[in-house]
């Protein structure tokens, strides 16, 4: 019961679709989102991560990723800017958005290399 409740908050929080997990997203081909800095991004990132800074993602996401029903995990360094980035993009119709978080974690979770320098 307290499991059930913990996930259902945590879905809230992070925007995840009823029943997909952030592993269950990544093995259906999400994308996986980089919201920090330029630099923060070339100091090492999650293999395979678009790069789109919070700062840019409302004018630059619909160039990047045209079809809105795209799967999304956005991330950060510890979820607050992937936060605020997933609320900026559902409100411009991307609504299988999901706050992955901070990176280390993610990273961890998702069992892929962190790669350093501009993709």
């Amino acid at each position: 019961m307290v499991l059930s409740l913990l996930r259902g908050a945590w879905r809230k929080l992070s925007g995840a679709p009823p029943n997909q997990t952030v592993l269950e997203m990544a093995r259906a081909n999400a994308l996986l989102i980089d919201v920090r800095s330029a630099q923060e991004f070339s100091y090492g990132h999650i293999e395979g991560a678009l790069w789109l800074p919070l700062d840019r993602i409302r004018a630059d996401i619909a160039r990047a990723i045209p079809d809105r029903s795209q799967a999304l995990i956005l991330y950060c360094r510890s979820g607050a800017r992937s936060r605020q980035a997933r609320a900026i993009i559902a409100e411009l119709g991307y609504d299988h958005a999901i706050n992955g978080g901070g990176m280390a974690a993610l990273r961890a979770l998702l069992k892929r290399p962190l790669v350093r320098g501009p993709d």
